[in-house]
């Protein structure tokens, strides 16, 4: 099993790229609750994002039992732990100890080219955080018409 997490930058384009990358693989993608939340317009608390952490966990682990080639996802529980201290200041603990326990095969870091980002981090946030955690991880290049086959290439060269 291959688990692979698109982060960095949750937009659009880049939610794009995982529903591609999950039709390249003929797999399936995890998309983003943290994403789903706030597209409904709601105001989310602190622990409303527990609440979206323990949701997206559950969700990659169905996903990682029913697709055991490769699983793409389109959040994490550092995008949880980012967005919770840009938010609030601080983020949960559960959240906080079990980025080690579900880390994925491989980080890939997407920039902000287009402007969309939705959440508002900041790509070095994501970098220092897996490099903090010595977690496999590439940055992509800033042309998003290359993301597909670089992440190919990637994903298959694991």
């Amino acid at each position: 099993m291959k688990k692979i997490v698109l982060s960095g930058n949750l937009s659009n384009t880049s939610e794009n790229l995982a529903k591609e990358l999950a039709a390249h693989f003929s797999t399936f993608y995890v998309p983003s609750y943290l994403m789903e939340r706030i597209e409904t317009g709601d105001s989310l608390s602190k622990d409303d994002i527990l609440d979206i952490a323990l949701e997206q966990a559950d969700r990659d682990n169905k996903g990682t039992s029913q697709y055991p080639d490769v699983l793409i996802c389109f959040s994490d529980l550092i995008t949880l732990k980012l967005y919770s201290e840009k938010e609030f200041g601080s983020c949960d603990e559960w959240i906080s100890k079990n980025i080690d326990i579900l880390e994925p095969d491989h980080y890939i870091l997407l920039p902000n080219t287009s402007g969309d980002d939705l959440l508002g981090l900041e790509t070095d946030n994501f970098l220092n955080e897996i490099k903090s955690k010595s977690f496999s991880h590439t940055t992509l290049s800033s042309s998003s018409d290359s993301w597909l086959n670089e992440v190919v290439n990637i994903v298959d060269k694991l």
